[in-house]
């Protein structure tokens, strides 16, 4: 018996640069749909067999830049041999009893060939690491074939270090005017997909729409107060959401900044208040629209 915890994610055939580092959440389900059957009045299923395997991995991270400049952006990314993205690996490292991490061939690796990942959401609390959550669909490359393999007792590969990239939230702009005492933002990059039949392994999966959505979490009850109960469109000035760089012995600045912008929209209070003793807050919801031209949410700062 032994303990593991998580390793890096690594995908393409560089491995140090294409690791990303700063895991801070991994989770992988084999996504096992079994199928159990009772009948002619039992009470007690008597029969069943596994029906669909849609293994996932859902993982988080605080290399922002990293991430997005090599998945895809907004868009994600498919794992394929065409796109130089596969394999894509993850591992789960042996930690030693009364000691640290195992060394050598004692880990293990969990790889796959073909699927897709797709950014979900970039948390970004106001005093914190900001973090962006990914998922991934690992898929069959003939329906039979499983999508994953998992071996065990391999060396840890290249890029295995822990952290080397943090960023934290900065200034927030509504319509080009500073919003003021924002405590968190969310920003759910919405992407929805379509998947093939599993027989038992799926083969086939593309977006099939984005509804992205920034929620920005304030104390500032005088914006609240000149929107009204309708909310507002978004202007000609640009609302714009600012990442700051962590470096060490530095204080977080403009410089490497990473910036989300939106310039098509509505933007709409949600509740606002709170309870005796306890500052009153409320979320500003944005949700980004297409002009025909711009994304709907522009990331720069990824060069």
């Amino acid at each position: 018996m032994s303990l593991h915890t998580i390793g890096i994610v690594k995908f393409g055939l560089t491995a140090a640069a294409a690791a990303v580092k700063g895991i801070t959440n991994s989770n992988f389900s084999p996504g096992l749909q079994r199928l159990l059957l009772s009948g002619s009045g039992q009470i007690e299923a008597s029969h069943g067999g596994i029906v669909q395997v849609k293994p996932e991995l859902g993982f988080s991270t605080t290399a922002i830049k990293t991430a997005l400049a090599n998945l895809g952006g907004a868009d994600g990314i498919a794992i394929d041999s065409a796109g130089a993205t596969e394999p894509f690996e993850f591992w789960f490292q042996k930690a030693l009893q009364g000691g640290l991490r195992a060394d050598g061939a004692n880990h293990v690796k969990c790889a796959a060939t073909y699927g897709m990942i797709i950014p979900q959401t970039l948390s970004m609390p106001a005093g914190d690491k900001a973090t962006l959550s990914y998922r991934a669909v690992f898929l069959s490359s003939d329906g039979t074939t499983a999508p994953v393999t998992i071996t065990d007792s391999v060396a840890l590969d290249a890029g295995q270090a822990g952290a080397d990239e943090a960023y934290v939230l900065g200034p927030v702009t509504i319509n080009g005017t500073a919003l003021a005492n924002v405590s968190d933002v969310q920003y759910e990059f919405g992407l929805n997909l379509w998947e093939g039949p599993a027989n038992p392994y799926l083969q086939e999966i593309a977006i099939s729409s984005r509804r992205p959505k920034l929620t920005v979490s304030t104390n500032d009850g005088a914006t609240f107060a000149d929107w009204g109960l309708l909310g507002e469109t978004q202007g000609a000035t640009d609302s714009v959401v600012n990442l700051y760089p962590v470096s060490t012995g530095a204080i977080p600045t403009s410089t490497g900044a990473i910036t989300l912008t939106v310039d098509e929209g509505v933007m709409e209070f949600g509740s606002f208040g709170g309870q005796h003793g306890e500052k009153a807050a409320g979320p500003v919801t944005i949700t980004p629209m297409y002009d025909g031209t711009a994304d709907t949410v522009a990331i720069a700062g990824l060069t």
